[in-house]
């Protein structure tokens, strides 16, 4: 093909999950047919977490295929981790952040610091943090939007 090094084709056939340690991450093992359906996944890095920081290629942070068992259609798509412009309040606050240390799974829940004050609020939060030991946190930010709730988990070492 033209403007791709044949050395590359002959190297990669592009049908693994995982290489230089990024792994492709999905429960979701069949989708219904004849039906639109969302696939939700996760790239995880080399130790395992959820890789945050993916750099440009050809003006894009990540390219998706997906393709018929019988190749006469695909699609080349380009996952984003949109902004959210319109937050709901949740149990009285724009969100909720539990964050569960590893290893003895202490806990410590928090709210922004925003004050809750319309729908379609809270677009820059502030939540303060004080994590009292050292090791890797898992976290898991609840919001709603559209009075759908919505949990976004993230691992962040403390140190």
């Amino acid at each position: 093909m033209p403007g791709m090094d044949q050395g590359d084709m002959a190297k990669d056939d592009g049908l693994a999950d995982a290489k230089h340690g990024y792994r492709l991450v999905s429960d979701i093992k069949e989708l219904p047919a004849g039906k639109p359906a969302g696939h939700a996944f996760t790239i995880t890095g080399p130790d395992g977490n959820p890789a945050t920081g993916l750099g440009l290629d050809q003006t894009k942070r990540m390219h998706f295929y997906a393709m018929r068992s019988d190749l006469i259609g695909f699609q080349h798509l380009h996952p984003t981790g949109k902004p959210v412009t319109d937050l709901q309040p949740y149990l009285d606050t724009y969100a909720h952040l539990t964050a569960f240390h590893e290893g003895d799974q202490a806990v410590a829940h928090l709210h922004p610091e925003n004050k809750v004050t319309t729908a379609g609020g809270g677009l820059d939060l502030s939540i303060h943090a004080q994590l009292d030991k050292p090791g890797n946190c898992r976290l898991f930010l609840q919001f709603q939007t559209d009075g759908k709730l919505h949990t976004a988990a993230l691992t962040l070492r403390a140190s």
